[in-house]
């Protein structure tokens, strides 16, 4: 563009955009959803700041792919000028999928985000066209890094490994927002250590504490604010009405709303066409259907929706052990079979505590020695070597 359009963010100060089709992309009605669709779910009941929204996260992205090209050593010399636009476009449309209260709908749509992202780059029209008149070959170009296929394999990981554009911008920004600490880390000098060494992310032994404190920064945020339960505890009610929702919209026990179809054609999002019927849903809209189902008669929708209106949240009881998960699920099992209201009263969940660190041969984060070797980083770093350790803890929550 003549003129380059610029966007004032708290974390990453000016986003510069200067490519057409980038401003294209931003200014569709898809992109602009994102306006609508929280980052964290439902952290906002918990930590009151955290309002962001995938829009800011997904030009965040963008800006970190911009200055990766710009400041680590060796990028802007293996990547095309197409590749580059490639991978720009990638950072910031990785999003495009996310249902209301983003990665909490995972917990009652058919479909992950990821894969309703790439639909949404084939089947929705304005999105489509916009990178049709760019490139024709753009949106399958985009849809290959978003689906690790690319036939540049150094662009997919860009977008989505141990240390990739999303995850340095959300550290920032979430816990910008949510008001804590743990997810600062150095980002200078991620940039500064970060090299590419025969079409492969490297970083320099001499940043080796600053990787530390990007892996540790992950980690405390998972605890500390994307696994409160009290978080999860607010998704699960809109997974229980959702439940309730579908049964009582499939016996024709709801009113011809017009707000009812739309839910309904979104919560089935996997079978129906087009795709505009997952686009016209996101938390503005959700809420709404929510504040409606509150009045209903049928007394076990009302009861959820007015608990997720009026912030309401679930008891959690944590379970001692396996047999108490499993003497619980069975009575679950046989509340629904029998048809019980009581079903829909309750959650109860497995939740297994991750490896701390991903390792595998394709995803390790590789150190440069001064020597030019390249090590495994959890062969020179003890908090990683720590890290990598498997976790078998288990614990079960009854909501």
């Amino acid at each position: 563009m003549e003129k380059s359009k610029v966007f004032r963010d708290p974390i990453h100060n000016y986003i510069y955009v200067g490519d057409e089709v980038i401003w294209k992309l931003i200014n569709t009605e898809a992109f602009q959803r994102l306006n609508n669709l929280r980052q964290l779910g439902g952290s906002f009941q918990v930590f009151h700041g955290a309002m962001h929204t995938r829009f800011g996260h997904s030009l965040g992205a963008y800006a970190i792919a911009k200055e990766m090209v710009e400041r680590v050593e060796g990028l802007a010399e293996v990547l095309t000028e197409y590749e580059r636009l490639v991978f720009y476009c990638s950072a910031l449309l990785h999003d495009l999928g996310h249902g209301p209260f983003s990665h909490a709908s995972e917990l009652f749509l058919p479909l992950p985000h990821e894969k309703m992202s790439c639909r949404i780059l084939s089947e929705d029209p304005e999105i489509s066209e916009v990178l049709k008149e760019e490139n024709p070959q753009l949106a399958n170009d985009i849809t290959a890094v978003l689906e690790k296929r690319s036939e540049n394999p150094l662009i997919s990981k860009l977008i989505s490994s141990q240390i990739d554009v999303d995850r340095m911008d959300y550290l920032l920004r979430d816990s910008y927002y949510a008001g804590v600490p743990y997810g600062n880390y150095d980002c200078a000098r991620i940039f500064r250590v970060m090299k590419i060494v025969d079409n492969t992310v490297v970083f320099k032994e001499s940043g080796l504490y600053a990787l530390e404190d990007f892996m540790l920064s992950r980690y405390h945020m998972h605890q500390q604010v994307y696994n409160n339960l009290k978080s999860k505890s607010f998704e699960i009610l809109l997974y229980l009405s959702c439940q309730r929702f579908l049964y009582l919209a499939n016996k024709g026990a709801l009113p011809q709303e017009r707000v009812y179809q739309k839910m309904q054609d979104f919560l089935m999002c996997n079978k129906i066409e087009p795709i505009a019927h997952f686009l016209a849903v996101d938390d503005h809209f959700f809420m709404t259907a929510q504040k409606l189902l509150a009045e209903e008669e049928d007394e076990v929708i009302k009861k959820i929706a007015t608990n997720i209106v009026a912030r309401r949240l679930p008891l959690i009881i944590q379970l001692a052990n396996i047999a108490e998960y499993r003497y619980v699920q069975d009575l679950l099992k046989k509340l629904a079979k029998i048809g019980n209201k009581l079903y829909y009263y309750a959650y109860c969940e497995c939740e297994i505590e991750q490896r701390l660190y991903d390792y595998n041969t394709k995803e390790s984060i590789h150190i440069l020695m001064k020597t030019g070797e390249i090590k495994p980083i959890a062969e020179q770093s003890t908090v990683i070597k720590a890290m990598q350790k498997e976790l078998n803890e288990e614990k079960y929550n009854l909501y």
